[in-house]
């Protein structure tokens, strides 16, 4: 249970602590245990509910906390039990959790729904954000960190994968990227995938440029000036 449910949810829910808690499967299935019939049965029944109910939640919770940062703000970061599921700045907390609640497998065929269950969780997040910070403060070059991109589609999976492979303090074009996925032509369509890179930062996006050397847009609200930022802080020499 502590695994699926953050403490202070819990502690709202059992009424220990001021504050609502979201309607969630799991605390309605508990509400049914202790509302059932004292008959045995109802009870078992009931815990047979809840266990289903685990088995069948666990892979939408998301845990996410955030620190901040003075050029890029608040940096927020998510995971699955399968490993990063995203990462961004340059919005609000409200905005994150929205983000990451609408399933991306539904989002990306422009249906929006909510199809996972946000929970803030500072215990699980703290190792991914002492790499970012370190990554950020020119202590660290690369991460130690699994990712969890189910629900992209191949295509975009594969340029994120790609986008990975290239070194610290490097960069590579888009066309490039086209290449290295078998789709030469479609250096456009990466850097449209590239704009919704779920996890910046760790998945360098800001290390793929223009053919021309230039640099195009990039997430938060200062854009260019956050990527020429990561680019100099890695070594890379920008021209111009």
């Amino acid at each position: 249970m502590n695994n699926l449910i953050d403490e202070q949810i819990l502690a709202r829910w059992l009424g220990d602590s001021e504050g609502t808690v979201a309607e969630h499967p799991i605390l309605q299935s508990l509400d049914l245990i202790f509302a059932a019939d004292p008959n045995q049965e109802c009870v078992q029944r009931a815990k047979r509910n809840l266990e289903r109910a685990l088995r069948d939640n666990h892979e939408y919770v998301v845990y996410y906390d955030k620190f901040s940062h003075p050029l890029l703000g608040e940096i927020y970061a998510a995971t699955t039990d399968k490993g990063l599921f995203a990462l961004d700045f340059g919005l609000n907390e409200g905005e994150f959790i929205n983000q990451i609640e609408v399933d991306r497998a539904i989002q990306s065929h422009g249906q929006a729904r909510i199809g996972r269950f946000a929970i803030r969780s500072p215990k699980r997040i703290r190792p991914i954000l002492e790499q970012v910070h370190a990554y950020l403060d020119g202590n660290r070059s690369s991460f130690e960190l699994s990712l969890d991109l189910s629900g992209i589609s191949e295509f975009h999976r594969q340029v994120l994968l790609a986008t990975c492979q290239v070194p610290h303090g490097q960069v590579v074009t888009y066309a490039e990227i086209a290449r290295k996925v078998g789709k030469p032509r479609a250096a456009r369509a990466v850097g449209q995938a590239l704009r919704h890179n779920p996890i910046p930062l760790i998945i360098p996006c800001h290390r793929v440029i223009a053919s021309d050397g230039s640099l195009r847009g990039y997430k938060g609200q200062i854009g260019l000036e956050t990527k020429a930022f990561l680019l100099r802080m890695e070594g890379y020499h920008l021209h111009g």
